[in-house]
């Protein structure tokens, strides 16, 4: 693409002869004078003049005294002076001037517009010699369509605020839509993605979807086949029912044998032709294998209707048993910072004059907490969609922290630490504590835990002090009944 900037005309808003600033072609030109004497003006004043979105020339003196801006350009077509009006207090404004010719004379004056912004970036795209293709078909976002002109600034320009920037590279790829096409149009500039290779994807997009519209029909028409394949051979059985076809006939599959038989039913004389004892027999037998068919599939629906609904259940009692478990993680996480108090604070926080024994007690705190953490693990690692083997897993794990589980509760027993009786059935766990650094009229419950077949359901009793019950369900079954455990906490004694 030839395409050489020549000359840049501002035509002043009174009465005056153009301002022109000329350029050599093929050579590096040089801008140099005083500071505020127009030259970062230059690159948005042919910006602008190329058609462009926004006109980012700086309010001043510049636009205050310009009523047209223009550029003269040399093209493989001969000279174009391309000029754009002043939007005044707009941001852009659409009206151009373009004249063509071999060698173009710059008016003195510009009176009124001849042209748009769409003609304008038409003409430069036919002599960039950019593809009408866009970069997918049917491609929904603008990032995606086809290449214009104005994407090419980003290689034209390189404006002080891109070069004092040292995280962008070229020109507006500061913002998020020039950035994205900037992305799409990067291969077809480099010309590893040519305008053949468009051209092919079209074709291909083109193909697929003709490809799809055929499968389409054909599966409508094996539909329609099987569907008349069906109803013919219910044909043929009523045939064999009346007694037009012995009773031994065996029913094809095939189409056209299913033809060839339903022809010698219309051919057969059906004055001669009378319900046969063997006939009612054929079609009481296959009445009854449907209906054993219809049985079998009925049971296998029950079936799995119950295993979904147990798979349900198993789910809910899973997300109530890890809450039970984060809500004692919560409330024993308390142990870790009065640990931490006691071992590093100094000698006049009340934390840190507890004695032997209640640090004894701050550590089988921590203990229980750790092994809560332990049965948590199964809980995060399972998946949304609980299965039968992921149930099997955790219900291992847990047993093999049970152990270390046990020891922390007796050596907590043994330390103070009171384990309120539960029903041995249930499995439960509830823990107390009583500190001297607590509110004496708070009630800290810990929540129980349970296994993961188990359901809770939280109750306000209206009593005094605050007190909750946590009341499990364990889901019925065909081997064992409902059981039932209700764990109440109540304040710590004083």
């Amino acid at each position: 693409m030839y395409f050489q900037l020549r000359k840049l005309i501002l035509w002043p808003r009174h009465d005056g002869e153009p301002r022109i600033v000329e350029f050599h072609p093929g050579v590096v030109n040089v801008i140099s004078g005083a500071s505020k004497t127009g030259k970062s003006a230059v690159i948005p004043i042919i910006d602008y003049c190329l058609a462009s979105d926004k006109c980012a020339i700086p309010v001043g003196v510049i636009r205050e005294n310009c009523s047209w801006f223009g550029v003269l350009i040399d093209t493989v077509e001969g000279q174009k002076l391309l000029a754009r009006r002043e939007p005044g207090d707009k941001q852009s404004t659409s009206d151009m001037v373009m004249i063509e010719g071999a060698e173009v004379e710059i008016p003195a004056h510009i009176e009124d517009k001849g042209t748009t912004t769409q003609v304008v970036k038409a003409m430069l795209n036919r002599l960039a010699g950019l593809t009408n293709l866009d970069f997918e078909p049917e491609a929904d976002s603008n990032f995606k369509s086809r290449p214009s002109f104005r994407d090419l600034m980003a290689f034209t320009f390189q404006p002080q605020n891109i070069v004092a920037n040292p995280d962008v590279m070229f020109f507006k790829a500061d913002t998020t839509e020039h950035r994205e096409k900037l992305k799409t149009i990067f291969p077809y500039i480099l010309q590893a993605v040519t305008a053949d290779i468009l051209q092919a994807r079209y074709e291909l997009d083109r193909l697929s979807r003709n490809l799809r519209r055929r499968e389409n029909d054909l599966k409508a028409m094996v539909t329609a086949a099987n569907a008349w394949r069906m109803e013919a051979q219910s044909w043929l059985r009523q045939a064999i029912e009346f007694g037009l076809l012995s009773a031994d006939q065996i029913i094809p599959t095939d189409w056209p044998e299913i033809v060839d038989l339903l022809r010698r039913v219309v051919e057969a004389n059906g004055d001669a032709a009378h319900p046969t004892l063997a006939g009612v027999d054929t079609a009481l037998d296959r009445l009854q294998a449907l209906r054993a068919e219809e049985t079998v599939v009925a049971t296998e629906l029950t079936r799995h209707r119950q295993r979904l609904s147990e798979l349900r259940r198993l789910l809910e009692s899973s997300d109530i048993y890890g809450s039970s478990l984060r809500i004692q993680r919560d409330r024993l996480a308390l142990s870790d910072w009065l640990q931490k108090l006691s071992t590093d604070a100094e000698a006049s926080e009340p934390v840190a004059l507890i004695s032997n024994g209640g640090k004894q007690k701050i550590d089988q705190l921590t203990d229980a907490l750790a092994s809560i953490e332990v049965r948590l693990r199964p809980i995060r690692v399972c998946p949304t969609r609980w299965t039968a083997k992921c149930f099997v897993s955790a219900r291992r794990q847990k047993r093999s922290s049970s152990g270390s589980t046990r020891s922390a509760e007796r050596s907590a027993c043994s330390s103070g630490i009171r384990r309120q009786p539960s029903r041995p059935s249930t499995g439960l766990t509830v823990w107390s504590a009583s500190l001297a650094v607590w509110n004496r009229r708070s009630s800290y419950t810990t929540a129980p835990t349970s296994p993961p077949t188990c359901g809770r359901k939280l109750t306000r009793s209206r009593h005094r002090s605050p007190s909750y019950s946590a009341r499990f369900l364990r889901p019925k079954s065909h081997e064992s009944s409902a059981m039932q455990s209700t764990v109440s906490r109540r304040r710590p004694d004083a």
